[in-house]
């Protein structure tokens, strides 16, 4: 007569095989976290580069009323 495997080695395995699970989401959330982290920042430098453009064309339009002219000719909109 075969013996019944014990349940509580059956549930161990089943315990660790979702702990292991765990553990992968785990790591795959903080490199997640990381390449957000990274995303924000290039983020953030790319704000900062147009903001740097609309200063620039601020100051251009401000010293030179003819360029908005242009700019509206020039415009698909």
């Amino acid at each position: 007569m075969d013996a019944l495997p014990n349940p509580l080695s059956t549930l161990k395995r089943e315990a660790d095989s979702i702990r292991a699970v765990l553990k992968t989401i785990d790591e795959n959330i903080k490199g997640l976290n990381s390449q957000i982290g990274e995303v924000q920042l290039q983020k953030s430098s790319l704000q900062l580069v147009v903001q740097a453009i609309d200063n620039e064309m601020d100051r251009i339009r401000i010293a030179n009323p003819i360029v908005e002219q242009l700019e509206f000719e020039l415009d698909p909109e």
